[in-house]
């Protein structure tokens, strides 16, 4: 009860230990993060040990003393509590709950009341100083007298109850129409919200919408704004060739449609069907001469056409950019880059267009580079010293775009032999071998060391034997020499993907891919910057990914960190993932804000592999990554890419 209000829960779950605490946190919290009990008691003590913020880590200590830990040692705690079955967790733990869970808390008590019988009663918030992105979905934890967790659950929306409840009173065709009509708009403005929050948290949104509109077209389909509801649905859910279908069916009875035809260029223009797409888009402006996006997707679908990828390399190859920062500039620009493989060509393009557009290099941007696997490359790409001007980058963005485009089958080399391919079946035995991957390192890097690189360099491997992450970086180099490796060597450490490579020893450690734990480094970058003594008011990241994919709409998380490398690895298995990874962005809009910290990152209707160099797949990944950025040109209404470049160029202030 809220008040003298009574709202009705859903998804009540009754506990009695952490591990099912956490359990039905993760499927309780709108980012669905799934967190086990030894990943809980890691990132306690990562945050304890690693975190300035001195709230959280009073918060910390509170909780280690209700866990019977008096003398509030973490290494204590950490090793007794990771695989306890009767750990219980209580109030002291709900502060950093809420803090790795990114979702507000209300703690409630069991009550008898006159009228409803036992009800829950709300009692207070959960005090976090960490700032929380609010779906308007709270968890409520229920206490008993000893202030032990012993129930968890969600309240319903009073609006949605009421039109389900009004769908299974109606009688009438056209009162269904209408109710379901209302509940596709409720889900539609969500998944529009969260577009601009998270989106693997709109997905959900824009598939229910999608089903409640498919209702609508099963008892009408003549019903206009029922189709053209379902066509935006599909796109949004990167379904584009079951779009163009259904759209294209739409117009058979919908000719004079604008709508109906802009949809279907779009979805012409996603399948990279240029020259459908623009005839569909020019139909569109035809019965509606004014329709800006249509005008927009006009000149979108113009630009690509008009430069395939050897022309676009040409004017990479006439452009030129300068060395220049401003020292009294007291801002920390950090550029991360996550892994993925031969789809770094993605943010190779992205920022080969900022250098392009500001005519500056990017270790002239950037304070910090920070970049995992193939991600690391490019960082370590941008910031290698030229031989002969140690003060200048030898690379454009540009000369990485081509590395990507001209030797990625260098990078993925088979081992030859009948034998080979035998004993791999039954070994699992890495699909390439290290001689192509290491002779280009070489070629591109030859002996530069990390401490020789123009921008601080955080670049993430784990180790194999711990499993655990380490950071190579530039800034601990000037105090320890000997962890001034050569940067081809790192780079074989942060790329070693399991199933795809070898793990790679140095120094009597084997390490393997840094995607396998912190595939988007930007929260590690961030965590450095705060222990170099950058301020936090001062810091602003812009993190590229490299092209996602997700199989089930209703379920985003699942099975995403697996997604791109070999499915039934039992060496991937059996190493402890960093659940909450793919909510980084998420994570990091609440630690800054949308004006300090922008992600870019693109959708795919399917998978493309880490290997995958074929042309095609090449071809796929340059259109996508230019069509992106063309797109926020063209529809950037908040002007994000506008003030991202100003910001880059020292234009901010």
């Amino acid at each position: 009860m809220d008040g003298n209000v009574a709202i009705n829960c859903e998804n009540v779950k009754s506990v009695s230990n952490a591990s099912q605490v956490l359990e039905a946190f993760g499927e309780l919290c709108d980012m669905k993060i799934i967190l086990s009990q030894r990943e809980f008691t890691d990132k306690v003590l990562d945050l304890y040990t690693k975190s300035g913020d001195e709230a959280l880590r009073t918060s910390i200590e509170h909780m280690m003393i209700s866990d019977d830990i008096p003398n509030q040692d973490i290494i204590d705690w950490f090793e007794k509590y990771p695989d306890r079955q009767e750990w219980v967790l209580c109030d002291k733990h709900l502060p950093i709950l809420s803090y790795l869970f990114n979702t507000e808390i209300r703690i409630c008590s069991i009550e008898i009341n006159s009228i409803y019988g036992r009800v829950f009663v709300e009692q207070r918030n959960v005090n976090t100083n960490q700032p929380i992105l609010s779906f308007h979905s709270s968890i409520f934890v229920v206490l008993d007298d000893k202030q032990k967790i012993i129930c968890l659950f969600k309240i319903c929306e009073l609006k949605l109850n009421y039109l389900f409840d009004q769908l299974r009173l109606s009688r009438d065709m056209p009162s269904e129409i209408r109710i379901y009509h209302q509940i596709a708009l409720h889900y539609r403005l969500k998944a529009e919200h969260y577009e601009h929050i998270h989106r693997l948290k709109a997905l959900p949104m824009w598939n229910n919408a999608k089903d409640n509109y498919l209702n609508i077209i099963q008892l009408d389909p003549n019903d206009l704004f029922a189709s053209l509801g379902y066509g935006r649905c599909l796109i949004m859910l990167s379904k584009w060739k079951k779009a163009m279908e259904f759209l294209r069916e739409t117009l058979k009875l919908h000719e004079d449609s604008n709508e109906a035809w802009f949809l279907l260029g779009l979805a012409y223009r996603k399948l990279r069907i240029y020259d459908e797409a623009k005839y569909a888009i020019q139909q569109s402006l035809r019965k509606l001469p004014d329709y800006k996006d249509a005008a927009s997707e006009l000149r979108i679908i113009q630009s690509l056409q008009s430069e395939k990828i050897h022309d676009r390399l040409n004017v990479y190859d006439r452009m030129t950019t300068r060395v220049h920062r401003d020292e009294n500039c007291s801002d920390f620009n950090i550029l991360s880059i996550d892994g993925g493989g031969i789809r770094g060509l993605l943010p190779a393009i992205w920022l080969a267009e900022i250098e392009r557009r500001t005519n500056r290099s990017s270790a002239s941007m950037f304070h910090m580079m920070a970049g995992t696997s193939t991600g690391a490359i490019i960082a370590a790409g941008l910031s290698t010293p030229n031989r002969d001007n140690v003060c200048t980058p030898r690379y454009k963005a540009a000369d990485i775009v081509k590395l990507y485009v001209d030797h990625s089958n260098e990078v993925f080399q088979k081992q030859s032999g009948r034998l080979y391919h035998v004993r791999r079946y039954f070994s699992q035995e890495a699909k390439y071998v290290d001689d192509g991957r290491q002779k280009l390192f070489g070629r591109y890097f030859d002996h530069t060391l990390l401490s020789q690189v123009l921008t601080e360099l955080v670049i993430p491997a784990v180790k194999n034997d711990t499993k655990l992450t380490h950071l190579f970086n530039r800034y601990d180099c000037r105090y320890n020499h000997a962890q001034d490796y050569e940067l081809q060597d790192i780079l074989m450490c942060t790329s070693a993907a399991p199933t795809y490579f070898p793990s790679y020893k140095m120094d009597n450690c084997s390490y393997i891919d840094g995607g396998v734990q912190m595939n988007n480094p930007a929260m590690g970058a961030y965590d450095e910057a705060i222990r170099y003594g950058k301020s936090k008011d001062k810091i602003f990241i812009l993190s590229l990914g490299t092209g996602d994919y997700v199989p089930n709409p209703l379920h985003p998380n699942a099975s995403r960190h697996l997604l791109f490398y070999a499915m039934h690895s039992q060496q991937i298995l059996n190493i402890v993932f960093d659940g909450p990874q793919y909510n980084m962005d998420v994570h990091m809009l609440s630690v800054l804000n949308k004006e300090k910290y922008q992600r870019w990152q693109l959708w795919f209707e399917e998978p493309i592999e880490l290997d995958a160099k074929d042309e095609l797949s090449i071809e796929v990944l340059f259109d996508s990554a230019r069509a992106y950025f063309e797109e926020m040109e063209e529809y950037d209404n908040d002007k994000r890419l506008g003030l991202l470049l100003d910001r880059l160029k020292g234009d901010a202030h």
